[in-house]
């Protein structure tokens, strides 16, 4: 860039061309604009070449940030994808701050810290957002049996999963007694018109569900841009949508905590995809992993499966999903999620897989080695 400059100077400055006779005021000016167009293409090339790439004749960029306490990663194509892209992250890093559970100032702190939290109405939105999460959790709440539920950060505290080098502990049976008490989120969490307050001692997370909302809100963002394909991926929770240049089908792979991929998901149709597990957030107590997904019923950490993979065609729906069937034992989770025919994977202690009727639309190249797959 330096250089650049300096031919431009000397352009300037001289008024004569190769021949010794003065160059035209006109080209002078051509000259010019073709050193600052030339400066300029460089300056794009270094912004883009990071995350830059020509996929045929399309451009294809993505990038990945540590955002919402994980890596999150949005593809695109073409340039309107660029800037598209550029705008979802900042929509995300703004609904990080304002639902984070760890970000000191965020609503959702606040909230923790002090019991009440009251909404911000001045916006264009209409609606604070903290409430609008509070409310979508609600109905999730009510529509998983109680299996969703965001107040079982106060089972997490016992645990030791606030705790900063994540050392575990097992509760005693009198604590857990306690803590169950400040549990339940239609219980604890009351949602009013002008504010919600938190019961004494109650402590509320929305990870189980701002995931597939930041999800939600990318996608829109990357539509209203004019992006015609794109994948946005929050290490867990994952939507894609739109023609691909070379028209194949977005392919994903469902990972097998053990090693490998138990299934893969292609479409060329949109789709949302979750899983929870047990294997990326956990504590160690005497050499014994315990996963954050809590079972309501005992109020200890959920041990029935490995993982639970849900595809939907909503972001939301398919990250709570997954929770809530992860939380419930296998014999209500199964017939529950067939009766709701929703697609699943489940992979239990055992390595059995079980996938149900719906499942069987979107995962293929299902694992089978050493492990029996079922059909419940």
């Amino acid at each position: 860039m330096k250089q650049e400059k300096t031919e431009l100077v000397e352009y300037k400055n001289d008024n004569l061309n190769n021949n010794g006779s003065e160059i035209p005021l006109l080209d002078k000016e051509r000259v010019k604009k073709k050193l600052v167009l030339s400066s300029i293409t460089i300056i794009l090339l270094l912004v883009f070449s990071s995350f830059f790439y020509v996929h045929g004749d399309k451009l294809y960029f993505d990038e990945t940030k540590f955002l919402m306490n994980t890596f999150y990663t949005i593809k695109v194509y073409g340039i309107r994808g660029y800037f598209g892209m550029k705008a979802a992250f900042k929509k995300i890093d703004e609904i990080e701050k304002t639902t984070s559970f760890y970000v000191p100032g965020s609503s959702l702190y606040t909230l923790n810290k002090t019991g009440k939290y009251t909404y911000n109405l001045n916006n264009k939105h209409g609606m604070d957002l903290l409430q609008t999460i509070a409310m979508g959790a609600k109905f999730m709440y009510e529509n998983t049996d109680g299996y969703f539920d965001p107040s079982f950060a106060a089972l997490h505290e016992i645990y030791g999963f606030h705790t900063p080098d994540k050392t575990g502990k097992l509760p005693s049976d009198s604590l857990l007694k306690y803590t169950m008490l400040k549990c339940g989120y239609n219980h604890v969490l009351h949602l009013k018109q002008n504010e919600m307050t938190l019961n004494e001692g109650a402590m509320i997370d929305f990870g189980g569900i701002v995931g597939g909302y930041s999800v939600l809100a990318a996608r829109e963002i990357l539509r209203a841009s004019g992006c015609k394909a794109f994948l946005i991926d929050d290490a867990g929770d994952i939507w894609f949508e739109g023609e691909k240049p070379d028209k194949s089908p977005w392919l994903i792979f469902v990972k097998d905590p053990r090693g490998g991929f138990l299934a893969k998901i292609e479409s060329k149709t949109p789709l949302a995809i979750s899983t929870s597990g047990d294997y990326e957030r956990f504590v160690v107590v005497d050499g014994k992993k315990y996963g954050h997904i809590m079972d309501p019923k005992t109020g200890k950490p959920a041990e029935y499966y490995d993982s639970v993979t849900v595809v939907t065609l909503d972001p939301i729906q398919s990250d709570v999903l997954s929770t809530a069937l992860f939380a419930m034992p296998p014999e209500k989770a199964y017939k529950w999620a067939e009766d709701k025919q929703i697609a699943a994977l489940f992979l239990d202690k055992k390595g059995k897989i079980t996938v149900t009727t719906k499942g069987y639309l979107y995962f293929s190249d299902i694992k089978m080695d050493d492990r029996k797959l079922s059909k419940e």
